[in-house]
């Protein structure tokens, strides 16, 4: 967001290079990716859909807030800019 977005402040930095921040970061995604396969997979049996499925309309909705809090949030600050003028 740094990269992206370099004007807005931004209240807390983490205290790693890079180099180490994103290893530590696939790494947590990684254990999240696997803690979740364990709990929708039953072994000899196979996937437990109703949970697996859960799991997708659930992490669905949240991508889907995500989308419309970030055009809302869009929406506002345009709107502050038009208010305030040239």
């Amino acid at each position: 967001m740094r990269r992206k977005d370099p004007q807005r402040p931004r209240p807390y930095r983490l205290p790693l290079p890079d180099v180490v921040a994103i290893p530590v970061a696939a790494y947590c995604a990684l254990v999240v990716l696997i803690s979740a396969s364990l709990l929708m997979y039953v072994p000899g049996t196979g996937f437990d859909w109703p949970v697996t499925t859960g799991v997708l309309v659930v992490f669905a909705i949240g991508e889907i807030t995500i989308r419309l809090s970030e055009k809302q949030l869009v929406d506002d600050i345009e709107e502050q800019i038009v208010a305030r003028g040239p």
